[in-house]
């Protein structure tokens, strides 16, 4: 910032995120980075370069779930691959679908997914990679950084503070940190520059403290504002605890619009009153039908209590004739303000590899009315995993925010069903 404004001008390229990486000595690299800013792919080529100048090296990237793998790093380092044929010469298995990547001077770097126990995880290696580390939890990069014997180098959206701000920046002697954004990264999309751009230009436009956060977060790759955010506060869990540890448990579901969302979070409330909840399904076009066959793949059983959005009472009602255990929720007046409440003052965890859920948490905020925040008024955007935390927790924590009525008679809506 510079007396206050935020520094836009000019738009070109900056500087590039491969040699900015390139040039940090230190074990832990830290890159924070905004929307389309290069850095995954930067850290693939130093990574790259590691493989090649250290023959043996051990390199595991690490992300959220395997799909989140196979659309971002993995992607990236198959076109790394394929759009440098000096490097494609110098693997054995260039075509692998999914790794190990093997080099001929013994190196290899494979690609590893969190949201399932693995035994990769105890594994020793030279380097590792955490990719969107703010959706890992800080537990489960320990263990994994006790085990590697080089170096380190983490990314993320900075869409929050958290573990890597407290535990590992502050250790100068050996972590070092920078900023990128799309005006650092040659090969942005002129689409998303112009995408990012216009929050920036929306901002000015409405003052509104939603695009004023998107752009600090990825236009600028500065961390998210805490001061409107909805949800200010969570913690990171490695994986969802077992039932013995819950007082609660059970699923929600928001139904998305046509061109919104429906989401499926599995959630509990711990026996010291916190609440947790995974993401498991974050999906536009999903009609209720589906969910006949989608649940049991998640383990979910016709026992289990599911907690919908009763604006579908259409898709809730055919679920019960299939034998579900779906109730719609109630959601009287005040009810949104009450679940945010409750949420906010019970504490809150989230597992990793929720990645449209912690995203979600950034992009959350209050309504600003003549430059002050509504805390009564939340934008009615990026809530979707939080809508179903709501009824959840109104249900499990206080008995309350279940319809059980059979059918509620409301007027028609495009909810898919």
């Amino acid at each position: 910032m510079t007396d206050g404004k935020w520094i836009i001008d000019p738009w070109e390229f900056k500087t590039s995120v491969y040699w900015k990486i390139k040039s940090v000595q230190k074990r832990v690299v830290v890159v924070q980075g905004g929307g389309q800013a290069g850095k995954t792919i930067g850290i693939e080529q130093v990574l790259g370069d590691i493989a090649i100048d250290e023959p043996g090296s051990i390199i595991s990237v690490f992300g959220m779930t395997y799909d989140h793998l196979d659309r971002g790093a993995l992607r990236d380092f198959k076109d790394l691959i394929y759009n440098n044929p000096a490097f494609r010469i110098l693997l054995t298995n260039p075509d692998a679908k999914e790794g190990p990547f093997i080099l001929k001077n013994r190196s290899l770097i494979e690609f590893i997914a969190l949201d399932k126990p693995i035994k990769a995880l105890g594994a020793k290696r030279t380097h590792a990679f955490f990719n969107e580390a703010n959706a890992i939890s800080y537990e489960t990069y320990e263990r994994i950084a006790l085990r590697t014997s080089k170096r380190i180098f983490i990314d993320y959206n900075p869409t929050a503070r958290f573990w890597v701000h407290d535990r590992v920046l502050p250790f100068k002697d050996t972590a070092q940190g920078f900023t990128v954004t799309f005006m650092d990264n040659e090969f942005c999309p002129p689409e998303a520059a112009a995408t990012l751009k216009g929050y920036f230009l929306k901002w000015k436009e409405t003052g509104s403290p939603y695009w004023e956060n998107l752009w600090r977060v990825y236009g600028l790759g500065k961390t998210g504002i805490v001061e409107g955010v909805v949800f200010p506060k969570i913690n990171i869990l490695s994986k969802f605890p077992d039932k013995s540890e819950l007082k609660n448990f059970g699923y929600a579901i928001d139904w998305g619009f046509t061109h919104d969302p429906t989401t499926l979070t599995k959630c509990g409330i711990l026996k010291n009153g916190q609440f947790v909840g995974q993401e498991l399904i974050y999906q536009t076009g999903i009609h209720a039908s589906s969910f006949d066959e989608l649940l049991p793949k998640y383990g979910i059983t016709k026992s289990d209590p599911i907690i919908a959005d009763s604006a579908n009472m259409d898709g809730i009602v055919l679920l019960q004739k299939k034998g579900w255990n779906i109730l719609p929720a109630d959601k009287p007046p005040g009810s949104v303000k009450q679940g945010i409440e409750l949420l906010n003052s019970s504490g809150i965890n989230l597992v990793q590899g929720s990645e449209n859920w912690i995203r979600e948490q950034g992009e959350y905020v209050y309504k600003t009315k003549l430059g002050i925040i509504d805390k009564s008024d939340p934008v009615d955007k990026s809530n979707h995993c939080w809508d179903g935390a709501r009824y959840f927790a109104r249900y499990a924590i206080l008995g309350l925010g279940v319809n059980n009525k059979k059918r509620i008679q409301r007027p028609t809506k495009s909810y898919i069903y």
